[in-house]
């Protein structure tokens, strides 16, 4: 069983992440409404996955606390936030964070994230499908040639005979088509789930049967690729 602990200064708010994990079937291992009670508490507990809200009563707020229980242990991290503004997404973004849910979330947001956020775990303890830090592309644009690390590729988007690469920094177009780029990464961490797109499962954030969410943009599922997504997530 999947052990969770709840970081949420807000009673009514942790009551409800309560209520949720448990009617998914989860183990609901501890709950606290500081970072200072958290570390102590998930250090002594087998957590596999920690929710934090971000903005906690207190001395530190939970990227603080996200950053340290990266550094000393192995669970999957969630953060909570009300809050969508650039600092935020680039603050949970830069701890390479599993996954977050914006307030106000409903269970099946939740729930998917989570999941998102335990496949994620898992292919960090196995090393499944790692691309190495210098790993690129040469993509050619306006008589210039750039290096793209494949680590930092968002998401690809086609767009009549171009693609875009979209990276944290800017976006890239490319004279060629989606299947040939894909084909020249040579790379399990990209997947298609659109005739347009195609996408990093490092930055995924969630996904719905629909859509998915890499930062804060929100990417349609095409019907043709839904059963192969998801298969491919339950294989993680």
């Amino acid at each position: 069983m999947i052990n969770v602990y709840i970081v949420e200064d807000g009673a009514m708010a942790r009551m409800a992440l309560k209520e949720m994990i448990l009617h998914n079937g989860y183990q609901l291992v501890g709950s606290s409404a500081s970072a200072e009670q958290a570390i102590q508490e998930i250090r002594r507990l087998d957590v596999d996955i920690a929710l934090l809200d971000i903005n906690l009563s207190g001395a530190r707020d939970g990227i603080s606390l996200g950053k340290q229980l990266r550094k000393e242990l192995d669970c999957a991290l969630v953060f909570l936030t009300a809050y969508g503004d650039p600092k935020t997404i680039d603050a949970i973004h830069s701890m390479e964070a599993d996954g977050y849910v914006r307030k106000p979330y409903n269970e099946t947001t939740v729930v998917a994230t989570m999941q998102v956020a335990l496949r994620k775990r898992q292919s960090r303890n196995q090393g499944l499908a790692a691309i190495s830090d210098d790993s690129a592309i040469t993509i050619t644009e306006s008589g210039h040639q750039y290096q793209v690390l494949l680590n930092q590729v968002r998401y690809m988007s086609s767009e009549g005979n171009y693609v875009h690469v979209i990276t944290p920094d800017r976006t890239f177009r490319t004279r060629r088509s989606l299947s040939a780029l894909l084909e020249e990464m040579d790379s399990e961490r990209f997947v298609r789930i659109h005739q347009r797109f195609a996408i990093n499962l490092k930055y995924l954030n969630s996904f719905t049967t629909s859509s998915v969410t890499i930062g804060d943009e929100i990417l349609s599922i095409s019907r043709s690729y839904q059963r192969d997504f998801k298969a491919l997530l339950d294989s993680m």
